[in-house]
């Protein structure tokens, strides 16, 4: 890094103001209610929460409808491309009080997968119902997996608490529906069917713990290890949240590989050094699958997300280059707002436009931007004043969190060395996971080397030993550390804060309340 310029004085004001990271979040209290009444815009409230995680694609979503006669509890009819549950069911899990609304999502959930999967395409018009016959359920039992999975796991994103639930819910269904719980040409036994929806949410709740594992790693800065996380939950499913973020991972990874020292409002930990072994990748590689991921979102994303719009021309300029193009980036650069003006001007300034990037660099100067904004203009202006592609990396510092924690009644990060669950990911990697004291132990081990540690505690009964628990404030959390550096990067609704000296990250929502917090080493 340039000598005279103390990043690290910087980066106590910066709050970095991209948003990025698109994965969904536990709302607190969100799937809560206290009487059993379930109206018809409680559920197409749920319905649109649980679009919204997926993504805003380009396809027409479904119409949810509520059929006030006993049928198949809930369906899909792809030749009306609506989604059918039965007032009946809404009745079933209106009398799950609390759970009452995890019980919908996933009934929905579980409706939407078949449209979001494709799983209709060849039906000609039938219905996809909850209840299939055994010989239809049977064909198409993988179909009917793959809904369970990817229905539990966007409900549980979404803030839902399905995995609890199931068991009741099918119990209930078979009750009232007047089903016998053995086997019948109409549908298949309670068990299995109880069996194969567990094994789901099972699954699914490794996909929730990954992908959040995922998310905070990208927001520490360890984009080597969040592509390894989030590459496995693509060979399970696919979403535009994952590939956006993994985009992004991506680009992190390039970014710190590449020849230079200039700082984009993606990185959120520009000083971590990245395990450059752990994927193998060249920074030309990484530009190649970044533009395979950006290829999998829809250009309504793009019209709605104008950093993400600014990153994908980024990667294209970059593959195809500059050559005939630099006149259209200035004059599109113009319009951009300042996260996108500052990575044109640092595209501009590794391709050789050292004017042309000063001279965008100046008008952000004259703007009025936030401080954190401000110190990465400063910074930059620094670097390309000198030598925009000269890194320094005996100047670069590594940070290795290792601080043991004083939860109350709850042993550190540090001190956890048995694991219930063992997860490959690749011939590389693993991850170990313990479910426990209303939290999630993940540890993520390389070459039978642990390389990042996480404790997710979502629960609200968990304090720390300073009486923090979620719900609260964030200034709750800064009054008891005012003198602390704080980090920020942008989710889809809310941001993340990292209070670096005590290995803390908090999971807020927009009105910077703690949605969930974590200890993390690495």
């Amino acid at each position: 890094m340039t000598k005279g310029f103390c990043l690290q004085d910087a980066l106590k004001v910066l709050f970095l103001t991209f948003s990025v990271l698109c994965g969904a979040f536990s709302i607190s209290g969100q799937a809560q209610i206290s009487n059993n009444a379930l109206t018809d815009s409680d559920i197409q409230e749920i319905y649109k929460e649980l679009i919204a995680f997926i993504g805003y694609e380009d396809r027409i979503w479904p119409k949810l409808k509520v059929l006030g006669v006993r049928n198949r509890v809930a369906s899909y009819s792809p030749l009306e491309n609506t989604i059918w549950i039965d007032r009946q069911a809404l009745a079933i899990c209106g009398s799950l009080g609390a759970q009452s609304r995890s019980a919908t999502s996933f009934l929905i959930a579980h409706e939407l997968a078949h449209f979001y999967r494709k799983h209709s395409e060849g039906t000609r018009g039938f219905a996809e119902g909850f209840l299939n016959s055994q010989i239809v359920y049977t064909a198409q039992q993988k179909d009917e997996v793959e809904a369970d999975v990817f229905g539990a796991f966007i409900a549980e994103q979404a803030g839902y608490k399905v995995v609890s639930v199931v068991d009741t819910l099918l119990d209930l269904i078979y009750q009232d529906y007047l089903l016998k719980p053995e086997a019948s040409h109409s549908y298949p036994d309670l068990e299995e069917r109880k069996k194969i929806a567990h094994e789901s949410c099972n699954l699914a709740q490794d996909l929730v713990d990954i992908y959040q594992t995922a998310n905070y790693a990208l927001a520490l800065g360890l984009y080597s290890e969040a592509i390894g996380l989030y590459r496995w939950i693509k060979s399970s499913l696919t979403f535009e949240a994952l590939s956006i973020n993994l985009a992004m991972a991506y680009l992190g990874n390039y970014f710190v590989l590449s020849d230079t020292d200039l700082k984009y409002p993606l990185l959120i930990k520009p000083e971590i050094p990245i395990i450059r072994d752990m994927m193998d990748f060249s920074p030309e590689e990484l530009l190649i699958e970044a533009n395979k991921e950006f290829g999998r979102i829809a250009p309504s994303s793009y019209s709605q997300n104008a950093a993400i719009r600014m990153y994908n021309t980024f990667v294209q300029y970059k593959i195809k280059g500059l050559s005939n193009s630099i006149e259209m980036l200035e004059e599109n650069g113009n319009k951009k707002n300042v996260e996108e003006k500052i990575i044109l001007a640092n595209l501009l300034a590794t391709e050789g436009f050292i004017s042309e990037s000063k001279k965008l660099y100046q008008t952000l100067i004259e703007k009025e931007v936030s401080p954190g904004e401000k110190a990465l203009i400063d910074y930059n202006l620094n670097i390309i004043s000198q030598d925009v592609n000269k890194k320094q990396l005996d100047q670069v510092e590594s940070h290795q969190g290792s601080i043991e924690k004083n939860i109350d009644g709850i042993p550190s990060i540090n001190r956890v060395t048995v694991y219930d669950q063992e997860l490959q990911l690749n011939e590389n990697q693993l991850i170990r996971k313990k479910h426990q004291f209303g939290s999630v132990f993940v540890n993520l081990v390389a070459r039978n080397y642990s390389i990042f540690k996480l404790q997710r505690i979502f629960d609200s009964s968990v304090k720390s030993s300073n009486g923090l628990f979620i719900g609260q404030p964030f200034n709750a959390w800064t009054e008891i550390y005012p003198h602390y550096q704080i980090l920020s990067s942008k989710h889809s609704r809310g941001s993340y804060a990292i209070i670096t000296e005590v290995n803390i990250i908090c999971k807020l929502d927009q009105a910077k309340s703690i949605l969930e917090w974590c200890i993390y080493s690495y």
